[in-house]
């Protein structure tokens, strides 16, 4: 599936033939830029643009391209402007659901930055963790829910959605500096061999234990599972104080938790954060939301600041 926001990035350079220009509208820098397009280029093969000249044009195929993505970006355009007409005379709820994740640093400075632009929606932060967000958003609790996604473990909701990635990470194993392995630069299957481990709930998030079970099963061994908790902001801090470790991410909400080590595990897991929204949404203030995201990824505001 190409990627939105490398279209939306060519469309832009396209429309300008200049990446300076198309860097300063996209508020990235060119070299950003030019590195997406470049991704774009070799993800579908062909040569997009014509750099030999003085002045930048598009190939054929990069003007074919254009003709047939250009309508799509000036129909949400209309559509934006259609949603904004009528929210604007509306008073709107929006429900967001989250996960305790990365992303809950950013949150409120998002949320603030679109009600200046929308005062008439209100917004309804909720916290939750995977398996219970997934319901709400099958319930329609939640209008859209910031979600870990997991290609063996989907919910069967999620069929429904649509979805944009809002921030990439892996798997990491997560531990206080005083530990024995705190000094690894990689974790191994077998050295969670005798380790006491704590996990979040299983019924409400099931991922993390999971993986430690198959982990631990092809290396020969049952994880010493010694403590479950219902979120993952209290189960980090019981792991910053004791000789517990667990099984985390780089999205992991550790700030103000400077003793944990977070510790690359030996198979590169990745595990992307996405927000996803359902398909027959009747809420007008979900695509303004869904735009108003894409727009902080597309200027990476939403990036960790570790």
């Amino acid at each position: 599936m190409l990627n939105y926001n490398k279209l939306k990035y060519f469309t832009v350079v396209a429309r300008h033939l200049n990446f300076s220009t198309a860097a300063r509208e996209l508020y990235l820098g060119q070299p950003t830029l030019s590195t997406h397009i470049k991704d774009l280029e070799l993800e579908l093969g062909v040569t997009l643009f014509d750099r030999s000249r003085r002045k930048l044009a598009l190939t054929h195929a990069g003007q074919i391209l254009y003709q047939e993505v250009q309508p799509f970006f000036d129909g949400e355009e209309a559509l934006v402007r259609k949603v904004r007409a009528a929210v604007s005379r509306d008073h709107i709820t929006l429900s967001i659901g989250t996960l305790g994740c990365d992303i809950i640093y950013a949150l409120p400075h998002m949320i603030r930055l679109f009600q200046e632009s929308f005062p008439n929606i209100d917004v309804d932060l909720r916290r939750m963790n995977i398996m219970p967000l997934y319901q709400a958003l099958s319930d329609g609790l939640v209008d859209l829910a910031f979600q870990f996604r997991s290609e063996s473990q989907d919910a069967p909701v999620l069929k429904s959605c649509c979805t944009c990635t809002v921030q990439q990470g892996r798997l990491l194993i997560a531990m206080a500096d005083t530990h024995p392995l705190a000094n690894r630069e990689v974790i191994r299957a077998e050295d969670l061999k005798g380790c006491r481990i704590a996990i979040q709930s299983r019924k409400e998030s099931p991922h993390p234990y999971l993986f430690l079970s198959e982990v631990c099963r092809k290396a020969g061994f049952q994880p010493n599972i010694v403590s479950e908790f219902q979120f993952i902001e209290p189960m980090l801090t019981a792991i910053s104080m004791s000789d517990m470790v667990t099984v985390t991410s780089t999205l992991a909400p550790i700030r103000g938790l400077e003793n944990i080590r977070l510790i690359e595990f030996e198979e590169r897991v990745p595990v992307n954060l996405s927000l996803f929204w359902k398909k027959d949404s009747t809420n007008p203030a979900v695509p303004l939301f869904v735009r108003h995201v894409r727009q902080m990824v597309n200027r990476e505001e939403l990036s960790a600041d570790r």
